[in-house]
């Protein structure tokens, strides 16, 4: 599933491997090994196809590789969506300008102004406005930093992070407490973007842009 995420990286070279070790020591040949690769976002398919099938070299002629046939299965359409990019700050040039006036003790340093502070209660106002959601990040410690902002600022635990980091039976936990209502939201990195079936997500929100095009896809999807 989600082979995708597999084609470019060491991942996806050590499963070609272990299959072609697989295929190599099979007790019979009438149980060849059936593949199967899944993905929403698998671009160009006959690419993906040929990764997942595996190449095999011609007795014939060493130099001649033949990849081995795959059927595939295009059930794509183009889906409806409803986006919106939200600024949440009116001059974004003013970001990181030094405040003339900061508020708080005179000892301390200069202050430059941030866009966390107005994103904080931008997020908390959506959350509370629907039953689920859903907050992208790119790393787990914005991902903790955000959960633990949104909470301070909504004085109860609203939301949940969720990142690698996290043990796996904690990561489950705040899933299904997510889908019992028990929580109104996850903050999460890429760990929520793959094969995971969520149920009903009111909202997806995603701060700052995705590492891709295809993550970007996965996580909206």
């Amino acid at each position: 599933d989600e082979i995708h995420a597999l084609v470019p990286t060491k991942r996806g070279a050590h499963l070609v491997l272990s299959l072609e070790r697989l295929e190599s020591i099979r007790l019979t040949e009438a149980s060849p090994l059936q593949r199967i690769g899944l993905s929403a976002t698998q671009r160009p398919l006959d690419e993906v196809a040929r990764f997942l099938g595996g190449a095999t070299a011609d007795s014939s002629a060493s130099s001649t590789v033949s990849y081995r046939d795959v059927a595939i299965i295009d059930t794509s359409q183009k889906k409806r969506l409803d986006l919106t990019i939200e600024v949440p700050v009116e001059d974004m040039a003013r970001i990181g300008q030094a405040e003339a006036i900061p508020s708080g003790p005179a000892a301390q340093g200069q202050v430059r102004s941030t866009i966390w502070t107005a994103i904080h209660p931008r997020l908390l106002e959506l959350i509370r406005a629907h039953r689920s959601t859903l907050i992208f990040v790119n790393s787990r410690r914005i991902a903790e930093r955000l959960a633990s902002a949104i909470n301070e600022l909504a004085g109860e635990t609203l939301v949940r992070s969720h990142h690698g980091s996290v043990a796996r039976a904690q990561r489950s936990e705040v899933e299904d407490r997510l889908k019992a209502g028990l929580i109104r939201g996850l903050v999460a990195t890429s760990s929520l973007e793959l094969g995971i079936d969520m149920g009903a997500i009111d909202l997806v929100i995603q701060i700052e842009a995705p590492p891709s095009v295809a993550s970007g896809m996965q996580r909206i999807g």
